[in-house]
């Protein structure tokens, strides 16, 4: 959890793992999955410096004034039942 973790680590941590695959893939990540949805505002301000944009695991639709380094992500464990995923969105 990245909200445990002292600011420095948190900044290793996240240049760390950016690094990490762009060594092996050869292409620099822009986006960035917060571990089990782990966000807080400092997450996200630090993250912001190293990320062009970032998801947590909120269940809800994005909106306009979101913060591209706090949009939701939708885990497909809410759509688990046949049908569930078809209604997303809708009114």
């Amino acid at each position: 959890h990245l909200s445990d973790l002292p600011a420095a680590a948190r900044t290793e941590e996240l240049a760390g793992c950016r690094d990490d695959i762009t060594a092996r893939l050869g292409i620099t990540p822009e986006a960035f999955a917060y571990p089990y949805g782990d966000c807080d505002a400092a997450v996200a301000r630090e993250t912001s410096a190293v990320f062009a944009r970032a998801c947590t695991t909120e269940y809800r639709h994005v909106g306009a004034s979101d913060s591209v380094h706090r949009l939701p992500r939708l885990d497909m464990f809410y759509f688990q039942a046949p049908g569930t995923l078809d209604d997303w969105g809708r009114p």
